[in-house]
């Protein structure tokens, strides 16, 4: 008998948005030229040990329609501000970040997977997280309720989510990712 390869089975996280942790990152050569591959371990105690893969095009660009590395990094690293204009990005500062991930199920080719619409800074700059600023409600922290938006999604709610980050990814659950 020859080499056994178990079959690989995929169990879709329900769409809504997770607290989740960049486990994992790093650069490949991918069919749509240099990518980087980063897996968000969702943080949620009830999907301890799951993860969504996603990938991003290695390009670091800013401005109305900023790529999708540069609204993850400005998530992750920036509070979701503009990264300053000299900035270049070493990849393992990534690594270990927190945010929240809207997740999303893609069908292709009759196959279920996650994807990450947008990632949401996990606090906003100069503010505590969600569960010290009213869970998520927009304008909390400012007496009139206005002044900046609130990144932070109530998990509460993982239906809803909008974020002015855009952050669309190919991602899918890998539930054993090689790194």
């Amino acid at each position: 008998m020859g080499t056994l390869i178990p079959q690989t089975k995929y169990d879709v996280l329900a769409p809504g948005t997770y607290r989740v942790q960049l486990g994992a990152v790093a650069v490949e050569q991918g069919i749509y030229g240099t990518q980087v591959v980063m897996r968000f371990d969702v943080l949620d105690e009830e999907f301890a040990g799951r993860s969504v893969k996603a990938w991003a095009a290695a390009k670091l660009s800013g401005g109305k329609r900023p790529s999708k590395l540069y609204s993850w990094t400005s998530a992750l690293l920036f509070a979701g501000k503009p990264l300053p204009e000299e900035y270049d990005l070493d990849i393992d500062t990534l690594r270990n970040r927190e945010a929240w991930a809207l997740v999303e199920v893609v069908e292709k080719e009759g196959v279920l997977y996650n994807r990450i619409a947008q990632l949401f800074p996990l606090r906003g700059a100069g503010r505590g997280d969600w569960e010290t600023r009213g869970h998520g409600d927009a304008g909390a922290g400012s007496p009139d309720g206005e002044g900046f938006l609130d990144y932070s999604p109530d998990p509460s709610r993982r239906e809803h989510g909008t974020s002015p980050i855009p952050a669309e990814s190919q991602g899918f659950f890998d539930e054993e990712a090689p790194w």
